[in-house]
């Protein structure tokens, strides 16, 4: 047999396996067992599916086809169906199954409260069904057609991770069917241009990643504790979100008057970066930013070390956010800066869903663990969309709702503000800075949410 019949064996095996559940009031939730048993059925099809993709035919959406839904009638009880994908095995894998399990609960906690209640008059109980894309876009694109044409869903949650998400806009797009974005970026010209239609953005886009730091710079250590501070360089990768990040961050940069003492993209994947970093010192750079992810994060910070470049602030990309980047560095981990979504311990007062306390103790009673910020999004999709429907008079009507959202949909949940601009792009939601602090996440900046002070400057690295 060859590979395509392989492949094709694989795929048809795993659409009847279908890593779907429908989740109802009636139903509960998915047991623990039959979780790992689905999960390591997508394992084995991952591992023995081909890898390798291109992101060009997802590029340009097509021209919208189909019927506009109609407008139901009031005051009955009524079924809305949910479609997504997740990579619940792959390099996202993990984050996949984190964002997946917080609309998991936001369904659940609905559906115990009796259900969404619409502006039509009408009460909503929720399902969800999702598929594992494999972190593969061509998956996604099949699949997402699938969930609309086969699965007949109302409304669709995208995947997390850029070039994931962007697979998904030409089938919304053409199907006329409204998606909230879940953990991905884009570039903000390109969506403005071809994909706000569509397409609600949940989480910070990637182009205000850097701000909360520069923000931080340059509104308190530059007046308050070092006028030196404002010496920045700013590092980043060519690929879609790290050039989105830096080049966001470098506009943002020069904006705030920051003295960019060095600016450098690199590409993608590069193993060595000593190069770059050495030029830190030639340049007499205080902190250095870098748009970046979880392996530039690492390879960051063990080369600064290595060469002994000793700077008072540094972000070396995302990943610094993780536990496994910090088990990686221990003691040299300390002072170092991380941004994230949204964290425990991160509180906003909230007015619209649950607060962090009890969303919290929900999510490790259900899932024995804490969520973090994947989880916190999954979560936020929801309610989104929930508050969508109850201030809609046609809630399944996908223009009626969308243009609800950018108008009248504006809310504090326990993961920070929601507001949409007039293209579907996040605008009321900021990233967080996090500190590693004695062993511990501390959120340092913005003011309204810090939990710790800002140590600052960091010591070097032969005195940790």
């Amino acid at each position: 047999m060859d590979a395509i019949s392989i492949n094709t064996g694989i795929r048809q095996a795993f659409h009847k396996l279908r890593i779907a559940e429908l989740f109802s009031l009636s139903e509960g939730k998915i047991s623990r067992r039959k979780y790992l048993k689905y999960a390591g059925a997508a394992v084995a099809a991952g591992a023995a599916a081909a890898a390798g993709y291109g992101l060009s035919q997802y590029y340009k959406p097509p021209t919208p086809t189909g019927p506009t839904p109609t407008t139901p009638t009031g005051g009955a009880r009524k079924k809305l169906r949910i479609g997504t994908t997740k990579p619940l095995t792959g390099q996202e894998a993990v984050l996949g199954r984190n964002e997946l399990n917080g609309t998991l609960l936001w369904v659940k906690m609905v559906n115990e409260a009796g259900g969404i209640r619409a502006g039509d008059g009408n009460t909503y109980e929720v399902e969800l069904i999702y598929y594992n894309d494999e972190n593969k876009p061509e998956n996604v694109g099949r699949l997402f057609e699938k969930l609309i044409t086969e699965d007949k869903v109302d409304y669709l949650f995208g995947p997390i991770y850029g070039p994931l998400g962007m697979a998904t806009v030409p089938v919304v797009t053409k199907y006329r069917k409204l998606e909230f974005y879940g953990t991905a970026s884009y570039d903000p010209s390109i969506w403005r241009e071809e994909y706000g239609d569509y397409v609600v953005h949940v989480c910070t886009n990637g182009s205000h990643y850097l701000r909360s730091m520069i923000d931080m710079i340059m509104d308190y250590i530059v007046p308050e504790l070092d006028p030196d501070a404002k010496n920045v360089a700013i590092i980043h990768g060519d690929d879609i979100f790290r050039n989105v990040a830096g080049v966001g961050g470098y506009e943002y940069a020069k904006e705030k008057g920051v003295n960019l003492v060095l600016y450098e993209k690199y590409h993608t994947g590069v193993t060595d970066l000593s190069p770059i970093l050495s030029k830190l010192k030639e340049a007499n750079a205080s902190i250095l930013l870098a748009g970046a992810a979880y392996p530039d994060a690492v390879l960051i910070t063990k080369q600064l070390k290595e060469l002994d470049i000793n700077l008072k602030l540094f972000f070396p990309g995302t990943g610094a956010v993780t536990w496994e980047w910090y088990r990686s560095f221990e003691k040299y981990a300390e002072y170092v800066l991380a941004i994230t979504q949204w964290e425990p311990g991160v509180i906003y007062d909230v007015t619209y869903g649950p607060t962090h306390d009890e969303y919290v103790e929900r999510y490790t009673k259900e899932y024995g663990q804490e969520p973090e910020y994947a989880s916190a999004i999954g979560f936020t999709q929801g309610l989104a969309l929930q508050m969508a429907m109850e201030k809609t008079k046609d809630p399944l009507n996908h223009e009626a709702l969308r243009e609800t959202i950018r108008k009248d949909v504006e809310f504090t949940g326990f993961y920070g503000l929601f507001k949409t601009d007039r293209n579907g792009l996040q605008v009321g939601h900021e990233v967080a800075v996090m500190q590693w602090q004695d062993g511990r996440k501390k959120c340092v900046w913005p003011p309204k949410v810090a939990n710790a002070k800002l140590r600052y400057p960091a010591p070097k690295w032969s005195e940790r």
